[in-house]
Protein backbone atom coordinates (compact mmCIF):
# COMPACT_ATOMS: atom_id res chain seq x y z
CA UNK A 1 0.00 0.00 0.00
CA UNK A 2 1.11 3.42 -0.42
CA UNK A 3 1.05 6.96 1.20
CA UNK A 4 -1.08 8.96 -0.81
CA UNK A 5 -1.62 12.21 -0.19
CA UNK A 6 -5.68 12.45 -0.45
CA UNK A 7 -5.16 10.17 2.74
CA UNK A 8 -7.30 12.63 5.04
CA UNK A 9 -6.37 10.98 8.46
CA UNK A 10 -2.54 11.55 7.97
CA UNK A 11 -3.24 15.41 9.31
CA UNK A 12 -5.42 14.73 11.88
CA UNK A 13 -2.97 12.14 13.05
CA UNK A 14 0.13 14.94 12.86
CA UNK A 15 -2.36 16.81 14.98
CA UNK A 16 -2.09 14.81 17.82
CA UNK A 17 0.82 14.97 20.32
CA UNK A 18 3.78 12.92 20.21
CA UNK A 19 2.80 12.66 16.22
CA UNK A 20 5.13 13.41 13.25
CA UNK A 21 4.93 12.47 9.61
CA UNK A 22 6.02 9.21 10.20
CA UNK A 23 3.87 7.56 12.84
CA UNK A 24 1.36 9.75 11.53
CA UNK A 25 1.36 7.96 8.45
CA UNK A 26 2.59 4.83 9.54
CA UNK A 27 -0.97 4.53 11.49
CA UNK A 28 -2.96 5.75 8.58
CA UNK A 29 -1.65 2.99 6.72
CA UNK A 30 -2.33 0.24 9.04
CA UNK A 31 -5.58 2.00 10.30
CA UNK A 32 -6.83 2.04 6.34
CA UNK A 33 -10.44 2.69 6.36
CA UNK A 34 -11.20 3.81 10.36
CA UNK A 35 -14.93 2.89 9.59
CA UNK A 36 -14.10 -0.89 10.00
CA UNK A 37 -13.94 -0.80 13.62
CA UNK A 38 -17.66 0.02 14.88
CA UNK A 39 -16.46 0.39 18.28
CA UNK A 40 -13.81 2.48 19.89
CA UNK A 41 -13.30 -0.68 22.07
CA UNK A 42 -13.07 -2.84 18.74
CA UNK A 43 -9.60 -0.12 17.30
CA UNK A 44 -7.93 -0.53 20.64
CA UNK A 45 -7.97 -4.79 20.89
CA UNK A 46 -7.27 -4.06 17.53
CA UNK A 47 -4.41 -1.92 18.21
CA UNK A 48 -3.34 -3.87 21.41
CA UNK A 49 -3.35 -1.22 23.10
CA UNK A 50 -5.79 -3.08 25.86
CA UNK A 51 -4.35 -4.54 29.43
CA UNK A 52 -4.82 -8.19 29.91
CA UNK A 53 -7.46 -9.35 32.47
CA UNK A 54 -7.91 -12.08 34.27
CA UNK A 55 -9.59 -13.38 37.24
CA UNK A 56 -9.21 -15.32 40.34
CA UNK A 57 -11.24 -15.93 43.67
CA UNK A 58 -13.58 -13.13 42.15
CA UNK A 59 -11.21 -10.80 41.98
CA UNK A 60 -10.12 -9.64 38.70
CA UNK A 61 -6.35 -8.37 37.74
CA UNK A 62 -5.49 -6.21 34.71
CA UNK A 63 -1.74 -6.97 33.53
CA UNK A 64 1.07 -5.73 30.80
CA UNK A 65 -0.98 -4.88 27.06
CA UNK A 66 -2.24 -7.96 25.19
CA UNK A 67 0.72 -9.46 23.31
CA UNK A 68 -2.52 -9.43 20.11
CA UNK A 69 -3.47 -7.02 17.73
CA UNK A 70 -1.00 -4.81 15.23
CA UNK A 71 2.59 -4.79 16.62
CA UNK A 72 2.58 -1.42 14.26
CA UNK A 73 0.28 0.23 15.36
CA UNK A 74 1.01 -0.86 19.53
CA UNK A 75 4.80 0.78 18.41
CA UNK A 76 3.29 3.84 17.14
CA UNK A 77 0.95 4.69 20.33
CA UNK A 78 3.75 3.63 22.44
CA UNK A 79 6.29 5.51 20.38
CA UNK A 80 3.95 8.92 20.45
CA UNK A 81 3.29 8.61 24.08
CA UNK A 82 6.91 8.33 25.11
CA UNK A 83 7.81 11.26 22.32
CA UNK A 84 4.84 13.28 23.98
CA UNK A 85 5.96 12.94 27.64
CA UNK A 86 9.62 11.07 28.03
CA UNK A 87 8.89 11.28 32.10
CA UNK A 88 5.88 8.56 31.57
CA UNK A 89 8.53 5.89 32.33
CA UNK A 90 8.65 7.44 35.51
CA UNK A 91 5.53 7.30 36.95
CA UNK A 92 5.25 5.76 39.79
CA UNK A 93 4.00 2.08 40.77
CA UNK A 94 5.14 1.28 36.98
CA UNK A 95 7.95 -0.28 36.53
CA UNK A 96 7.85 -1.06 33.15
CA UNK A 97 7.17 1.34 29.98
CA UNK A 98 4.36 -1.20 28.79
CA UNK A 99 3.07 -0.56 32.39
CA UNK A 100 3.04 2.96 31.86
CA UNK A 101 1.78 3.50 28.01
CA UNK A 102 -1.14 1.92 29.23
CA UNK A 103 -2.21 4.20 31.98
CA UNK A 104 -1.50 6.95 29.63
CA UNK A 105 -3.65 5.43 26.91
CA UNK A 106 -6.39 4.96 29.35
CA UNK A 107 -5.71 8.85 30.55
CA UNK A 108 -5.89 9.72 26.84
CA UNK A 109 -9.18 7.51 26.05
Amino acid sequence: MRISKDNKLIPILEGLPGFGKILSALVALEIDDISRFPTRAKFASYSGLIPSTFASGGRVYHGDLVPTGSPWLKYAFVEAALTYDPLINLLPGSPSIESNTIKVVMLLS
